[in-house]
């Protein structure tokens, strides 16, 4: 994006205010779920497994479809995914 757009975008106030809350939502998602759970020791295993948390919107972050549903395999523990997720 050039400048003269992004401080024109800037300068409305509903703008800064969506811009601001997209950084929040971003870094709330990569900071929760699968990534977390790797970071705080979970095995691969376990962090791609369902969970009741997530499916019941207690928690939120970046899941898989594996986390909410029990019919659905889109993701594994691929150990290069594991490691790219640990280092979000």
């Amino acid at each position: 994006m050039l400048d003269i757009e992004q401080s024109i975008i800037a300068s409305k106030p509903i703008t800064r205010k969506y811009i601001t809350m997209r950084k929040q939502i971003k870094t709330d998602m990569i900071e929760n779920g699968i990534p977390k759970m790797l970071k705080d020791g979970v095995s691969g295993k376990e962090a791609f497994e369902f969970n009741e948390d997530a499916y019941y919107a207690r928690q939120f972050g970046l899941w898989s479809h594996t986390s909410v549903r029990k019919d659905k395999f889109d993701c594994f523990p691929q150990p290069e995914l594991v490691e790219m997720l640990k280092n979000l």
